[in-house]
């Protein structure tokens, strides 16, 4: 049984509009930690201004084009967390995504986030010139074997949070261009920065750049015309899977673990055996422990990779 066959039609919930519900959260909003790591599809980040591979100590900047409508859900960052196994860095809420009536993150406050999920497509690193002009760099990483790699117009999962009522998040930057746009940022071009470490890891600074085409939401054949123009492979850009939204069926095999394993981390026993999640599984990821910005974070867009990246229906 998967998650989304028995929990509230909210978890995971897609489209451009949140559920009405979503601020119901009783915690104090705070949020957990830093967002992405080695589970799931790899998610978009930037590093600080000390691992900026382009231009050390400067402010790191990249440009990404959103591809779709986002999906929601509450998820708890583990940094914090005492005893979380080596290579975990994000959980499932089990009770705020109504899951379970137990979750023992939240019974050791350790507070969910609130955030949307978009899927993006990394452009590259960008570099202002005096004229105006920008060009686009690839990362660059290094593979397993000490050997130089480069990617470049990589699909990534971006999450924007909610925050709090005094210090909101970066997902109401995006409602706020979405109303400006036409209802749907699909194929809208942004630049971002990360100016240090107390930033987003998506960035504090956004600037919208240019939508893709003319049409609302613009077209995959428009996107594909764009990236391709900008040096994408067309070989890869023309995949049938690779303007597929990510959804919640992406990160359910990684990231919800059962109410007892949480509890192991935190030494907080919540409700008990109540409170695990779907068939009571315990949840493995078969990706390689450390992946991420350090060795280029690559997700590898193969459409049989976790059963493949999902096509949600709510636009």
């Amino acid at each position: 049984m998967a998650i989304g066959d028995h929990v509230s039609s909210n978890f995971g919930h897609e489209g451009w509009d949140p559920p009405e519900d979503y601020s119901e959260f009783r915690g104090d909003g705070g949020g957990g930690g830093g967002g992405g790591g080695s589970r799931g599809p790899y998610r978009f980040k930037l590093p600080v201004p000390e691992k900026n591979p382009i231009e050390r100590n400067k402010p790191a900047r990249k440009r990404v084009m959103i591809i779709g409508a986002p999906f929601y859900l509450w998820e708890h960052g583990t940094y914090k967390v005492p005893n979380v196994p080596k290579g975990i860095f994000n959980a499932i809420c089990l009770r705020q995504n109504k899951i379970s009536d137990s979750c023992a993150l939240c019974d050791g406050k350790f507070w969910p986030s609130y955030a949307a999920y978009f899927t993006v497509i990394d452009l590259g690193f960008v570099r202002y010139d005096p004229a105006g002009g920008a060009t686009l760099f690839p990362e660059p990483w290094v593979d397993k074997e000490g050997k130089q790699r480069e990617s470049q117009f990589q699909r990534r999962l971006m999450v924007a949070k909610k925050g709090g009522k005094d210090k909101p998040g970066k997902l109401a930057y995006f409602e706020d261009q979405r109303n400006r746009r036409g209802g749907d940022l699909t194929g809208c071009v942004f630049d971002t920065v990360r100016m240090g470490l107390k930033e987003p890891t998506i960035g504090e600074t956004w600037e919208f750049v240019e939508r893709v085409g003319s049409a609302v939401p613009a077209t995959i054949a428009d996107m594909q015309a764009y990236l391709i123009d900008l040096g994408a492979t067309p070989a890869d850009v023309e995949k049938d899977y690779f303007f597929q939204r990510f959804t919640i069926r992406d990160m359910e095999s990684s990231l919800l673990f059962t109410s007892e394993e949480l509890a192991q981390w935190t030494g907080v026993s919540g409700a008990g055996a109540a409170g695990h999640p779907a068939d009571g599984r315990s949840v493995r990821s078969t990706r390689t422990e450390g992946a991420g910005f350090e060795d280029g974070g690559q997700f590898r867009d193969d459409p049989d990779y976790r059963g493949g990246p999902g096509n949600g229906e709510n636009w």
